[in-house]
């Protein structure tokens, strides 16, 4: 069985494996070394530590295992692209080279702190994640014995504010719009769509017939139907064939941007049109769960912010005070007070 012990300011593991006796530095923490002694002995019992080698994990480098999770990454994840970039600024700040043992805590608390000084606090949250999913695909793969990450605390990160167009403003984007992005937009406005997903649309996934759009695979990784409207529609038959997807060869970011800034709007981006299409829905009283599914939204909370829009959601609620009627009040009161006289005149009895 792993022991524990200290020597200067570092604790040990200590261990048998094969008749010998091995001691492994871990950090100036106890409960960091009580986690790598548990799972010692849980590989030990697995017949898995002697794969890593007696001497522990020394000569395993972080390049190694941040390879290994883009290899993961790829074949599992959409935003593997963002992932790369994480790990670059972990590799400019660490070094590739360091040994995944060397990467303690404090080490991360310091970039941290550092990647604060120049981002905000949601981006170094994101980033501390991926670092995190990187650990925990080496603690499976058993070439870490811990992760670091779970004992670094993530920022707080302030809500934000929930923008969404006016009609007025609506109309006025659309206005500036040119030829080449003002379909994109009247998509989104309409159907709620990411503008990954509207830039995936293939010509086989307008179903003429039943009048609906087939998103082949959103965020969540899973495909929905969105109905299709006759102004939708009608951009689409305007839409030039030149290949399977109706829209390519683009800068679509940059004439989107242009169209914002000529319609003189504030803190407009291309995801705004899908809370602007959410939050029109949600206050001419279409429930929250139905727009969940049209929005495609993986589970109901990321619907709820948009609950405070809803008319209806707020009538609905305030119902519940219509159990509390006047004429029950009175009663109530009543009963109250004879209960009240009764005790007064039994404690008047009893002096």
């Amino acid at each position: 069985m792993a022991t524990v012990r200290k020597r200067g300011h570092i604790w040990y593991v200590y261990y048998s494996l094969h008749g010998k006796r091995h001691a492994k530095a871990v950090s100036s923490l106890k409960s960091d070394a009580v986690q790598v002694a548990a799972e010692i002995d849980r590989r030990i019992r697995q017949g898995h530590f002697p794969m890593l080698g007696e001497l522990g994990l020394s000569n395993i480098t972080f390049k190694e295992v941040c390879e290994d999770f883009m290899g993961y990454a790829k074949d599992n994840k959409k935003s593997w692209k963002r992932d790369e970039l994480s790990i670059k600024h972990f590799s400019d700040f660490f070094s590739p080279e360091i040994k995944i043992d060397h990467i303690t805590p404090a080490l991360i608390n310091q970039y941290k702190q550092e990647r604060r000084q120049t981002v905000s606090p949601g981006t170094v949250n994101r980033e501390l994640a991926c670092l995190k999913t990187i650990f925990n695909l080496a603690t499976q793969n058993d070439k870490a014995l811990f992760n670091p990450v779970r004992k670094v605390k993530f920022y707080r990160e302030p809500q934000g504010r929930l923008r969404f167009l006016s009609k007025t403003e609506a109309q006025q984007l659309v206005r500036a719009c040119n030829s080449i992005i003002r379909p994109l937009v009247i998509i989104a406005l309409y159907t709620g769509m990411r503008r990954g997903e509207i830039l995936n649309l293939c010509w086989q996934d307008i179903d003429w017939e039943n009048r609906v759009i087939w998103v082949r695979e959103g965020k969540s990784g899973k495909g929905r139907y969105v109905p299709l409207l006759p102004s939708v529609a009608n951009v689409f038959r305007d839409v030039r064939k030149t290949g399977e997807k109706m829209f390519t060869g683009h800068n679509h970011r940059r004439h989107f941007e242009k169209a914002v800034k000529q319609a003189g709007l504030v803190d407009c981006t291309f995801h705004t049109l899908r809370h602007t299409s959410a939050s029109w829905l949600v206050m001419e009283g279409v429930d929250l769960n139905t727009v969940r599914e049209l929005l495609g939204h993986s589970t109901y909370r990321m619907t709820l912010r948009y609950a405070h829009l809803s008319p209806k959601h707020k009538a609905n609620a305030v119902q519940v005070l219509e159990q509390y009627k006047m004429e029950e009040d009175d009663r109530n009161v009543t009963t109250v007070l004879k209960v009240t006289k009764g005790i007064v005149r039994n404690q008047l009895k009893n002096k």
